[in-house]
């Protein structure tokens, strides 16, 4: 192994039902890195970072961002890192959730892709910071609108270690045989299961009977599902299968049509509706 995580601090976060958008105007979850011996990072604020939403929903399109800040409040300068363990059983549900982590007010992209991709990476670099260095970042988890029925009941979560990023120190092996250990760190939050959907699913889809296109718009029109559902989502694209945009609420159970507007004249879009 060319690399290992040492003097790490431990951040649960879960990652199953999420609220809706929200600006993030003041750090959440705030990290500090100092110059202890072991050089160690201390998290103070909202933890788990990613937990139950207040009304309890969770569906495509559906997105959360919280607010991270980070500091260095030694005197030399260190590169930090945040690393993902995944604490529950493997799921599908990894493939359709995306994570990414973005400078707060601008810069390039730390990192973004799908959780189970997060979940594969040795490490994510935030970057190298000097003495007094205090940067926010966007942590932002979204579910693709192209998720269906399939993912019901599944969930994922996880720990968020940030903390150095050093180089292994070789420890020589003692006679008799018995390596040496790595740093320890300190686990400031637990993982915390979102509770599962238990309420049955429609008994049927929507069925789509026209699309019929105005100035920069399309109103769709379709036959109701059958029962029981709450809400019908709309979602397109411009390929077949890709819904890349779209509202995850367009009506309750009465609603048969939706108006999509702010659409590009010239292009062919393919349109789904879900209940």
């Amino acid at each position: 192994m060319k690399t290992l995580y040492k003097f790490l601090t431990s951040i649960g976060l879960s990652l199953l039902v999420l609220a809706a958008v929200q600006p993030a105007y003041a750090a959440e979850l705030d990290i500090d890195c100092g110059n202890a011996s072991p050089p160690m990072c201390s998290a103070s604020g909202l933890m788990p970072l990613f937990s139950t939403a207040a009304d309890g929903l969770w569906y495509p399109g559906r997105t959360l961002t919280h607010t991270v800040n980070v500091q260095n409040t030694g005197t030399t300068t260190q590169d930090i890192a945040v690393k993902a363990t995944r604490t529950s059983t493997p799921a599908t549900i990894e493939d359709v959730l995306n994570l990414s982590i973005v400078p707060t007010g601008g810069g390039p992209v730390i990192w973004a892709g799908s959780l189970g991709e997060f979940y594969a990476q040795e490490k994510v670099l935030l970057g190298s910071f000097g003495p007094g260095a205090n940067l926010d970042y966007n942590v932002t988890v979204s579910m693709d609108y192209a998720a269906d029925n399939s993912y019901q009941n599944q969930e994922t979560i996880f720990d968020l270690t940030a903390g150095f990023w050093v180089e292994p120190t070789p420890t020589p092996t003692p006679p008799g045989g018995g390596g040496g250990g790595d740093g320890g760190g300190t686990v400031l939050g637990t993982s915390v299961a979102a509770p599962q959907c238990g309420d049955p699913p429609p008994g049927g889809a929507p069925t789509l009977v026209s699309a019929i296109a105005g100035t920069n718009s399309v109103t769709l029109t379709w036959i109701a599902a059958p029962g029981p559902l709450t809400y019908y989502l709309g979602a397109y694209g411009t390929a077949p299968g890709v819904y890349t945009f779209g509202n995850p609420n367009v009506g309750g159970p009465g609603t048969t049509s939706y108006t999509v507007s702010g659409l590009s004249g010239g292009t062919t879009y393919y349109f789904v509706v879900r209940a």
